[in-house]
C-alpha cells in the first residue's frame, strides 16, 4: 500500500504541468526498490535526476544521537551507509552541511548543464 500511494501521488504532479521541477524525497537503499517505484510512474518527456543524501560515518551517529535514535537504528543506518555507493544515483554529502546547504547544493546540480 505504501508504494501504491507513493506511486499515486508522484504520478499526480508529473501530470501537472505547472511544476518545473518535482523532487521525491524517500530513504531508498536499495536498487529494487527505485527500481519498483519508477516501473509505476507514467511516461513523461521530463529529465530524471537520482540524488543520494549520504554523510559521514561519524556525521551519522551525530545526528542520529541527536534525534535520540537506537543502538539498533544506528546500526542499522550504519551497515546500511555502504549501499549508496552502488545504486547508480548522483551522490551528494551531507557532511557538514546544513539542510539549507544541500539544498541548494542539489539546485545547483539540477541545473547545471549535463
Amino acid at each position: 500500500m505504501v508504494m501504491e500511494n507513493i506511486v499515486f501521488l508522484l504520478n499526480n504532479f508529473l501530470r501537472n504541468d505547472e511544476f518545473e521541477i518535482v523532487l521525491f524525497d524517500w530513504v531508498l537503499h536499495e536498487r529494487a526498490i527505485i527500481d519498483e517505484v519508477e516501473a509505476g510512474l507514467i511516461p513523461c518527456d521530463r529529465e530524471t535526476r537520482r540524488f543520494s543524501l549520504i554523510c559521514s560515518e561519524e556525521e551519522l551517529l551525530r545526528r542520529m544521537k541527536s534525534d535520540h535514535r537506537s543502538e539498533e537504528d544506528m546500526k542499522r543506518s550504519l551497515a546500511r551507509l555502504p549501499l549508496y555507493a552502488h545504486l547508480g544515483t548522483e551522490l551528494v554529502d551531507t557532511t557538514g552541511r546544513t539542510p539549507n546547504e544541500t539544498a541548494e547544493r542539489i539546485r545547483d546540480l539540477i541545473l547545471q548543464p549535463r
